[in-house]
This record gives C-alpha cells, sequence and structure tokens, in this order.
C-alpha cells in the first residue's frame, strides 16, 4: 500500500480504510450488516500485509448466511500474494485503469456476487454506484485509515492521475482488456482531463503462446501410452448427432481473461420462471458453537459468528445442513452450493432438471467443447464431489496449487477440496467454503 493513494469523493454511503483493505458501502440494506462488513474488514487487514483471499472468502461467508435483502451494495479490496481480491456485491461498479487500457466489473451482472483476482499492475481502480457518474476526487487528499462518508472511492498509483473522465454515452466496454473504443479514448490530447494517461497505440502482433500446446492429459489406463486416442464413444449417456465431436484441448490455454455475457440468474429455469420449491434442507450430523450456530463436525471456527470450537465438546446433532461453500467460474459469475447441479452447455434437458430436483449450471460455450450435459456436482453430507456424465471432451481437476491436471473416469464421483480447479472443456470454476475443519 506504500505506492497507492485513497481518494474519497463525498456521499451518504461510507468508505473504510483499515490497513491494507478498502471497503465501500452504499445506502441500503440493514445497518447491522454494515456493521458485520466493517468487523470483517477491521479484523482481516488490520496486521496482514497481504489478506485479500482472507477478506474475499471471511465476507462470502456473511454473504451465504444472511437474507439478500438486508445486504448493502458493497465493494471491498486488499492485496493478496498474486495481486488485489475484489469482491462486490450489487449496484457497484469497480473500474480499472490498466496501462494498455480499461476493465469494469459489474456487481449487478452476478446473481450473489463477484470476486476476482486482479492483477497488480493497474494506475487505478475507481470504485463507485453504477447508476452514478465515476467518481470525483481532490488527488491532494490520501485517506491513510479510519472510517469516513463517502459514495465512492479512487485507489491511484503514485504519479498517475485518478480522477476518470466521463464514458461516452453508448460506449461502455464489458468487462475485459481495452475494447476499441477504450483504446481510442486513451488516445487524447496531453492537456485534455481523463483517467488514463496518453499511451500510444501498438501496432498489434501476435501474442506468443507461455507454453506449448500438450494434448489433453490421457485418462487413466492399465498400459502407459503417451497420449489418448479417442477411438470410441464416451461412457454414460450420449448426445444427439449434433453434439460436438472429440476435441483436443490444451489446459495450458485455459484461463479466465476472456469477457462472457452473464450467466442465467440462479433460482429461475431456462424460461425465466422461479424454480419450484425446494426442500427445507438435507438433515446432517453438525456441532454448535457457543451461540447455537451449526457447523461441520470438525469445524476450527464458527462459519457463521467466528468463535472458536477447538475447546467446545464434540457431541453432534443432527441438523439442517447449511450451504456448502460456492463455485466461481472464470468470468467471475459465483454458484452457492446448497444443491445439487448439472452442468453442461444444454443441462435444462436433463430429467432431474425439469423436475426440479437439481438446479441447472449452464455454461455459455461458443467454441461447443463442452457437452450438453457434461457433468455433475454432488453434494453428500458435508462433502462435494464432481462426477462427469460422458462427456465428449471429458471433465478434469487439479488441486490446489498443482500445475498438472487429473481426467475424472466417467460416472465415478470425485470428492474436491476448498481451492480445487474444475475444467469442463474450455471452461474452469473453483471451488472454495467458508467452512473452517
Amino acid at each position: 500500500m506504500s505506492d497507492v493513494r485513497i481518494g474519497v469523493q463525498p456521499g451518504d454511503g461510507i468508505v473504510a480504510h483499515v490497513g491494507s483493505g478498502v471497503l465501500l458501502v452504499l445506502p441500503g440494506g440493514s445497518e447491522a450488516m454494515t456493521d458485520a462488513l466493517l468487523t470483517v474488514l477491521s479484523q482481516t487487514c488490520g496486521d496482514s500485509a497481504a489478506p485479500g483471499r482472507t477478506l474475499s472468502r471471511r465476507i462470502a461467508g456473511h454473504l451465504v448466511q444472511a437474507d439478500p435483502d438486508v445486504v448493502p451494495p458493497f465493494a471491498a479490496l486488499a492485496p493478496s500474494e498474486r495481486g488485489w481480491a475484489v469482491i462486490l456485491h450489487g449496484p457497484v461498479e469497480v473500474r480499472i485503469a490498466w496501462p494498455s487500457g480499461e476493465e469494469r466489473l459489474f456487481g449487478r451482472d452476478a446473481a450473489t456476487w463477484v470476486d476476482r483476482i486482479l492483477d497488480d499492475a493497474f494506475d487505478a481502480i475507481t470504485v463507485g454506484s453504477d447508476e452514478a457518474a465515476a467518481p470525483e476526487v481532490d488527488e491532494r487528499l490520501d485517506l491513510t485509515a479510519g472510517i469516513v462518508p463517502g459514495s465512492g472511492l479512487v485507489l491511484s498509483r503514485a504519479g498517475v492521475p485518478a480522477v476518470p473522465g466521463p464514458s461516452a454515452p453508448g460506449t461502455s466496454a464489458p468487462a475485459g482488456r481495452a475494447s476499441p473504443a477504450a483504446a481510442a479514448r486513451s488516445e487524447v490530447a496531453e492537456d485534455a482531463p481523463t483517467l488514463l494517461r496518453p499511451i500510444p497505440q501498438p501496432e498489434p502482433v501476435a501474442q506468443p503462446a507461455l507454453l506449448p500446446s500438450p494434448p489433453v492429459p490421457p485418462a487413466p489406463a492399465p498400459t502407459a501410452t503417451p497420449a489418448p486416442v479417442a477411438t470410441a464413444e464416451p461412457a454414460g449417456p450420449v448426445d444427439s448427432e449434433e453434439d460436438i465431436p472429440f476435441e483436443s484441448i490444451s489446459l495450458f490455454d485455459i484461463d479466465g481473461s476472456s469477457a462472457r455475457a452473464p450467466l442465467p440468474i440462479l433460482g429461475t429455469d431456462a424460461a425465466g420462471e422461479p424454480e419450484s420449491d425446494e426442500p427445507e434442507g438435507t438433515i446432517v450430523d453438525g456441532i454448535l458453537c457457543e451461540r447455537g450456530h451449526f457447523n461441520h463436525p470438525f469445524a476450527l471456527y464458527c462459519s457463521s459468528c467466528g468463535v472458536s470450537t477447538v475447546h467446545r465438546t464434540r457431541t453432534t446433532v443432527k441438523g439442517p445442513r447449511p450451504t456448502l461453500g460456492v463455485v466461481v467460474t472464470d468470468d467471475g459469475t459465483t454458484y452457492t452450493l446448497d444443491a445439487d447441479y448439472i452442468v453442461g452447455r444444454e443441462p435444462e434437458r436433463e430429467p432431474s432438471v425439469q423436475s426440479g430436483h437439481v438446479r441447472l449450471l449452464k455454461l455459455q460455450d461458443p467454441e461447443r467443447s463442452i457437452s450438453r450435459v457434461h457433468a455433475e456436482i454432488r453434494l453428500l453430507d458435508w462433502d462435494v464431489f464432481i462426477v462427469d456424465r460422458g462427456s465428449a471432451n471429458g471433465t478434469f481437476v487439479a488441486a490446489r496449487d498443482e500445475v498438472s491436471w487429473k481426467r475424472l473416469p466417467s460416472g465415478k464421483p470425485e470428492k474436491v477440496m476448498p481451492g480445487t480447479r474444475v475444467a469442463f472443456g474450455r471452461r474452469v470454476m473453483t471451488y472454495d467454503t467458508h467452512h473452517q475443519a
């Protein structure tokens, strides 16, 4: 944070700077939830130099337990080991100015919240309501610590202009790096007010691959073969003749940098109608914290209030299973794990989805690398499993910090741990949870 300045736009919301973390809360929701967000910021960012991931996870733990109507629009940012973590919810916009252009994140685009890790090489980050003009702040001011009234904030590098210029109507670019319009707006005269520094427009060049593109990791086989060859139909449900053939996909090329349109809103079916009523909840064994909150049998801390359960007796009781965490797709959309899901390009075809017993998780896939019914996410007691449904291009998993991918055998459930990445064709999602067991 030594080279970052924080300017505040006056307003009727709250801007807080504690340690290395920053929080903007706009009017709305309940005061209790606003106080809870400020408490998480204070407890997480006071002493740590890189609390970004922990801050996002603890806030997510509060969000999955809270009534959506009491959560105010907010955005929280803090540095992490690999950049800056940002989590936002509701009608909030985060605008990142890069040396090469601009990227914009919108809390409205997700059914729950948007959670991202940003490259640290930004010039400025502007945070404010997506219904108002970009915040204007005095560059001479710097909120070094504390809580003040405000409706927006700007994080800027030392020596880089922090005050954004308004976007022209109809020129807003979706989330992603430097649209042609954004690049054109960055080429301004030296005396014109602008968010970005004048940037020369480079000639387009071909981007070299960071690593050679290997074949898809082979499925387990009794004999050691250098690479699998698709010679037969995959096991499990088979799509029609209109579906995609087997395609060799390089997992080194998979990333989440490309922008995609928002995914379907959770809680509705393909036609936009509300899903059928869910059962009240699966009954499982768990323990109670001293305040009566229900937790995983081996939880170290309460997932609701954070109180330690280490010294509690491990006598289990029956109770409805809480949310087991979230999966976050490569475009930042978050899905709450409180039910089983069918994953695919057209999961609405699955009878269990049509009957309302299982939810759909529809992944946009212009390259058609994902099968119509590709895989399942199953919840069993307190555990999360991934099951490949005989997809043409396979389902792969990689544990936290692992660089190699493992292909799942068709039809066999694979238990996944927090931090596990799962690849469906060219799309990737990450599983995480606030249950500390």
